[in-house]
């Protein structure tokens, strides 16, 4: 009874193992991956890591940059609309 114990523990502390050591999802990358992005969900290594943190945070800036843009544009283009429904109704 005690070798099936054993043999149970090992299992369970092999399973654990396995969980603990997941390589970095980067391509080029053989590290551990130590961090989990929350964007994304993938582990990743430290510097991988910064890097795709980057990327993350440029994309987002630039769909930020782009809505704000398309709001000028619309606000711009109803202002637009409404002086010239103005000047058509005198």
């Amino acid at each position: 009874m005690s070798n099936i114990t054993d043999a149970n523990n090992q299992q369970t502390k092999m399973r654990s193992v396995k969980l603990q050591t997941k390589l970095c999802v980067s391509p080029s990358c053989e590290d551990s991956g130590e961090i989990i992005c929350h964007h994304c969900s993938q582990s990743y290594c430290r510097l991988c890591f910064l890097c795709h943190r980057k990327n993350v945070l440029d994309d987002m800036h630039s769909i930020h940059e782009q809505m704000s843009s398309n709001r000028r544009v619309g606000v711009a283009e109803v202002t637009t609309f409404i002086d010239q429904q103005a000047k058509d109704a005198h």
